[in-house]
């Protein structure tokens, strides 16, 4: 009699076990899985600023690129292949092609005739 209780109380006991292991492992699985909505709220809400701010650096993109090559002729005497790889090819702000359209676009600001590249106007912004 004394073996059997034991039985039955070890079932029990087995029974309990894997209830509290079930219990366990789906509370794990609530906490994991609210860590991670949490996560993702945080980022998408990251995401959207970080979209904003690229949305309007690259709407002011170009003329942050004209400034810096005026700004560049205005601090040292260079000429047109030096601004150039200054612009293109260290700094990567713009392609070749692109680089040569923001000159054209800088005529009346930027005087390429001679020898080096002078500031002979003032930038005006894109929507001024």
């Amino acid at each position: 009699m004394g073996e059997e209780n034991l039985k039955e109380q070890l079932a029990v006991l087995q029974a309990k076990l894997a209830v509290l292991e079930k219990q366990l492992l789906q509370g794990q699985q609530d906490v994991i899985r609210e860590t991670v909505k949490e996560v993702l709220s945080q980022t998408q809400k990251r995401d959207g600023l970080q979209q904003e701010v690229m949305f309007k650096f690259r709407r002011s993109r170009k003329d942050l690129i004209k400034q810096k090559m005026v700004d560049s002729c205005r601090e040292k005497q260079m000429t047109v292949p030096e601004l150039k790889f200054m612009i293109v090819d260290q700094m990567g702000y713009a392609s070749k092609a692109t680089f040569y359209r923001y000159l054209a676009e800088l005529a009346g600001v930027l005087d390429t005739s001679g020898q080096f590249v002078r500031v002979a106007g003032q930038v005006r912004a894109q929507g001024a």
